[in-house]
C-alpha cells in the first residue's frame, strides 16, 4: 500500500508483498515545500506502489486480488488464500468479499477471517462464527490456526466459499442480494418454514403495490419495510415472496428463496416461486432492466432443476381475485418472450 504522512516532513512508504506474508517496505521522506526532484521520485514510488498492488480497485476503496476466481476457488492452495485475501487485498464475488486479517500479539487469535457485504455496510467488516456465518468473532476454527496466517488461509479455503462468493449455484448475470445483507443490521429470521419437496410447476408474478424503489439503499429499506407488513400485520411466518426485483440496477431481494414455501398465491404456493417487482404497475410499466433480470431468475430456476422447464407463468391475478401484479405488468408477462410455450393454466 502507499503511506502518505503529515507534519515537517511527508512520508511515502511504499509496500509490496513477499512470501513471509508480510510487508516489504520503502519509505522516503519529503521536507516540504517539495522541490522537483522530489516531486519525480513521488510519482516514480506512486507507479512503483501501483505495479505491488496488482490488483483491482473497487468502488469502496479496497483492492480485489487481481489473480483471484471464484469458479478456481478447489484449485487455489492454502497459501495461495493468504497470498491473495492479505496485506490489503480481498478476494470474492457477487457482492461479497473476504479478507485475512492480522490481530495483535498479544490475543489468542493473532489471525481472523473478516466478510464484507459491499454496496450497504462497506468497509464494516465481519467476523465469521466457527461455521463461516457472518456475525462471529473472525477467529478461525482452533487457536493453534489462528496463531498463524496458513492457519486462517487454511479456514478460508474449507469452510467460506459460499460466504465468500454467494450461495452456490448462483446464476450469472444476476445480483443476488441475500438476507443477511438486506436485512442489516437487525437480520430478522423466520419464525417457520416449510420446505420445498417437489419440482415447481409455476412461477407466479406479484407487484408489491408500494412505490417503486430507485437505489440498492431504497430498495432494501423497501423489502425490510415489506417483511414487517407482512409478519407482524399478516401475521406470516415471514416475508411472503420467494424473491424481489428492484430498483435501477435491478438486483434481486432474496425472500423465502429457492426451497422454502412462500406465502403469496394459495393454494398454489407449494408449487410455486412466488417473485414479486417492487412498485405498483396498474398504470406504468417496470423498467426493462427489471423484465430482463425476471427473464434471467426465472431460466436459472429451471437450469438449477427446481423449476419445470415447461412451467406455467402466471400473474397473481390469474390464480386469485386481485388487481395483482398490476394490468400493466402483466401485459408485458402475456407478450411472446415471456409466455410463450408457458401459458398460465390452472389445474
Amino acid at each position: 500500500m502507499c503511506v502518505w504522512g503529515g507534519g515537517n516532513y511527508s512520508i511515502l512508504k511504499v509496500c509490496g508483498i513477499v512470501e513471509s506474508y508480510t510487508s516489504s517496505c520503502t519509505t522516503i521522506e519529503l521536507k516540504r515545500p517539495l522541490t522537483m526532484l522530489q516531486i519525480d521520485r513521488v510519482l516514480l514510488f506512486v507507479f512503483v506502489c501501483v505495479l505491488f498492488q496488482t490488483g483491482t480497485a473497487n468502488p469502496f476503496g479496497d483492492f480485489y486480488h487481481a489473480d483471484f476466481r471464484c469458479e478456481d476457488w478447489l484449485s487455489y492452495t492454502t497459501e495461495d488464500f493468504v497470498r491473495m485475501a492479505s496485506n490489503g487485498f480481498q478476494i470474492g464475488g457477487n457482492m461479497r468479499t473476504c479478507r485475512i486479517f492480522q490481530g495483535r500479539p498479544d490475543q489468542a487469535c493473532r489471525w481472523y477471517v473478516k466478510y464484507n457485504i459491499h454496496g450497504y455496510h462497506m468497509n464494516e467488516w465481519t467476523g465469521l462464527d466457527s461455521e463461516g456465518e457472518p456475525w462471529g468473532t473472525g477467529c478461525c476454527s482452533s487457536e493453534s490456526n489462528c496463531a498463524t496466517a496458513l492457519g486462517a488461509g487454511s479456514w478460508l479455503k474449507e469452510r467460506h466459499k459460499d460466504i465468500c462468493c454467494g450461495p452456490p449455484g448462483v446464476c450469472v448475470p444476476i445480483v443476488f442480494v441475500d438476507r443477511w445483507t438486506w436485512g442489516y443490521p437487525n437480520v430478522i429470521p423466520p419464525t417457520d418454514t416449510t420446505p420445498l419437496n417437489r419440482k415447481l410447476d409455476y412461477y407466479v408474478i406479484h407487484h408489491t403495490a408500494t412505490p417503486e424503489c430507485s437505489t440498492h439503499s431504497e430498495c432494501m429499506e423497501r423489502v425490510k419495510s415489506i417483511q414487517d407488513n407482512h409478519m407482524n400485520k399478516r401475521e406470516m411466518w415471514d416475508i411472503g415472496y420467494n424473491f424481489l426485483i428492484g430498483g435501477s440496477r435491478s438486483f434481486v431481494y432474496e425472500g423465502r428463496g429457492w426451497h422454502n414455501e412462500g406465502a403469496h398465491a394459495k393454494p398454489y404456493n407449494d408449487r410455486s416461486i412466488g417473485i414479486a417487482i417492487i412498485g405498483d404497475y396498474r398504470t406504468t410499466e417496470p423498467h426493462d432492466g427489471i423484465m430482463d433480470t425476471l427473464k434471467e431468475l426465472m431460466k436459472c430456476g429451471v437450469e438449477r432443476g427446481i423449476v419445470k422447464e415447461d412451467y406455467a407463468l402466471c400473474g397473481h391475478l390469474d390464480l386469485s381475485a386481485t388487481v395483482c401484479p398490476g394490468n400493466s405488468l402483466l401485459t408485458l408477462l402475456g407478450g411472446d418472450e415471456f409466455a410463450e410455450g408457458h401459458a398460465c393454466v390452472s389445474p
